[in-house]
This record gives C-alpha cells, sequence and structure tokens, in this order.
C-alpha cells in the first residue's frame, strides 16, 4: 500500500489559508515548514475551496461570506448617490416646454460655440435641434436660460446629494443605510 502524501499549507490566525500547498516530498520552503502545518490531501482541497481550519477546534469550516464594514458600506452608498447625481446631471433640460439635451462632451460645447457664433455675429435665431431631434428657433437669450436652468438644477442635485452624503456618514448600521433613498 503506498503512502498518502501531506501537503504543507501555512495558514492565518483564523484558519485561512494564505500559502500555496507544498507536496511533503518536494521542495518546501523553510517558512512553510517552520509556521505552516501538515494536512491530507482532503483537507488540503478544502482548503483551497471555501473552508478554514478553526484554530481552536481544528475543525474544517466554511469560509462566511464577506461582510463589508459599515464605512465600505457607506462609501459603496456615497458613490450609488453621486453616479445618480451625475446622471442626473446631464439629463435633457427643460425650457419653454421642449427638452434640451444637455451632455457635458457634446450638448453643452455645441451651446456654448452657438451662443459665441451668434453674439459675434449678430445672428437674431438659430434652428436648433431638441432632445427629441424635433426643431425650434432659438435667440441667445434662450440658450443662456437653458444654461441657467441646468446651473439651477446643479446646484439642486448637490446640495441634495451633499444632504444624503451627510446622512449616509451619520448612519450607524448597515439597515440605517439601507433605508436612504435618492
Amino acid at each position: 500500500m503506498t503512502k498518502e502524501l501531506k501537503y504543507y499549507i501555512k495558514l492565518d490566525e483564523e484558519g485561512k489559508r494564505i500559502s500555496p500547498g507544498y507536496r511533503e516530498d518536494g521542495n518546501v520552503p523553510d517558512d512553510v515548514k517552520a509556521s505552516g502545518i501538515l494536512v491530507t490531501k482532503d483537507i488540503f482541497s478544502k482548503l483551497c475551496n471555501g473552508y478554514l481550519l478553526d484554530p481552536d477546534t481544528k475543525l474544517l469550516k466554511e469560509i462566511p461570506p464577506y461582510e463589508p464594514s459599515l464605512k465600505e458600506l457607506q462609501e459603496a452608498k456615497i458613490a450609488e448617490f453621486k453616479t445618480l447625481r451625475d446622471a442626473e446631471e446631464i439629463a435633457p433640460v427643460e425650457y419653454k416646454g421642449q427638452l434640451f439635451d444637455y451632455d457635458s462632451e457634446k450638448s453643452v460645447p455645441r451651446i456654448n460655440e452657438a451662443i459665441g457664433f451668434m453674439e459675434r455675429n449678430e445672428v437674431a435665431t438659430q434652428e436648433w435641434t431638441l432632445a427629441d431631434n424635433s426643431r425650434m428657433e432659438v435667440t441667445v437669450s434662450d440658450l443662456y436660460a437653458v444654461k441657467d436652468v441646468a446651473a439651477m438644477r446643479s446646484g439642486a442635485l448637490h446640495d441634495k446629494y451633499n444632504t444624503i452624503k451627510e446622512k449616509v456618514l451619520n448612519c450607524k448600521s448597515k439597515t440605517e443605510i439601507e433605508v436612504i433613498t435618492w
């Protein structure tokens, strides 16, 4: 009968594997030999697949699912709200019952260029493509008004975000964080 090979492995203070496994008949690093433990192939396999070796009882236990800290939950909730704020900030702007695109990559520069062109060339009106692809005549004053509406909306969104962020940072439990909504 052949001898069952065992494996050297290092565990942390909670009993989780922190090193590769080394067959006892192979080249085992000195630190693993000195501070590791020798386990059967079956135990080694389990330690590599979601189990830990309880340091007190020496029994295998499933590694519990990761539970984020309160700080991590707060950071995630704040990031979620920041994403929602940013999405609303670039949503179309309503002016005179019409929706104007207001994303920062294309629409805002386009509005700024149109204002500059119309002012430099004393153009009274210009046809403008709206968010729904319909068109309307706009003046420089209309385009400035669209920017003003967007600026007021942006200010309100940032105020809302900062108020909610403070609520999240003052939470003392996961449950308190979960009930806060945008």
